[in-house]
């Protein structure tokens, strides 16, 4: 980690002025963190207050990451989220295995197992998300039919949310 907080404060100091901010990936690949507070920390510090973090909810939780670690970072290191649900694959939560694991195990909100109630519950309140979700290899549709299943599958799932 401390590799990646010395980068992260290069980043952030190379970009001081511009406008842009340095983004993260939270359950970073490369060097995986295994505590959110760990992971936010080095983004908390210093003048430059240019650096945010995109929650992917999949990676969170296959490298090990709680919700309640959600609820612990501050709102302004999140300015919008991923969304998409998933399956853990064997051996799962493992922050070793980040980077070494099958890349699409993502599923239609509301057809995986994460707690992707959980996590939205545990998010800022009207943060805006993006949905990413990959056509899966053995997908049949179009890119335009399947770009519509997502849409129409998100929906029902976001209606779901607001009745629960």
């Amino acid at each position: 980690m401390a590799g990646n907080a010395s980068l992260l404060r290069e980043l952030k100091q190379a970009l001081a002025g511009s406008g842009l901010s340095v983004l993260d990936m939270l359950s970073f690949y490369l060097a995986p963190a295994t505590d959110v507070a760990e992971f936010a920390a080095p983004l908390e510090v210093g003048a430059e207050q240019n650096a945010v973090i995109c929650l992917d909810p999949l990676n969170h939780v296959r490298g090990g990451g709680t919700v309640a670690e959600l609820r612990a970072i501050d709102p302004r290191l999140l300015p919008y989220a991923q969304i998409s649900d998933g399956v853990l694959g064997p051996g799962e939560p493992d922050p070793a295995r980040l980077g070494r694991m099958s890349p699409n195990q993502r599923r239609l909100p509301g057809e995986g197992t994460l707690p992707l109630h959980e996590i939205l519950d545990a998010l800022p309140a009207g943060l805006p998300l993006s949905v990413e979700l990959p056509i899966p290899k053995s997908e049949q549709r179009s890119a335009r039919e399947w770009a519509r299943t997502t849409a129409e599958s998100t929906r029902r799932f976001f209606d779901a949310h607001a009745r629960r």
